[in-house]
């Protein structure tokens, strides 16, 4: 089963991220967030703050993370893969 991940939590893992990169937390007031759309879809989400920058690569389930210069930081897999349970009767 695959566990999908809200805006919301997401945003929340970037600004923890980029707190850990540049040493203080980011607050999320001051994240700038870019939607791109294809075909009436949320295809992927760019975050920007601290000259730092995370694309959320939706239908991928990847989130990447970016220095100034462009060079990749991180990359997390949001998806999980989890077997299903089962309970006796």
């Amino acid at each position: 089963m695959r566990v999908n991940h809200s805006p919301e939590e997401v945003k929340a893992m970037v600004t923890r991220a980029f707190g850990e990169f540049c040493g203080s937390e980011t607050p999320l007031e001051s994240l700038e967030e870019t939607i791109r759309v294809e075909r009436g879809m949320s295809v992927a989400r760019c975050y920007r703050a601290a000259g730092l920058m995370a694309m959320w690569l939706i239908p991928a389930g990847i989130v990447q993370f970016y220095d100034g210069e462009g060079r990749m930081l991180r990359t997390i897999r949001l998806w999980q893969e989890r077997s299903p349970c089962y309970q006796a009767a």
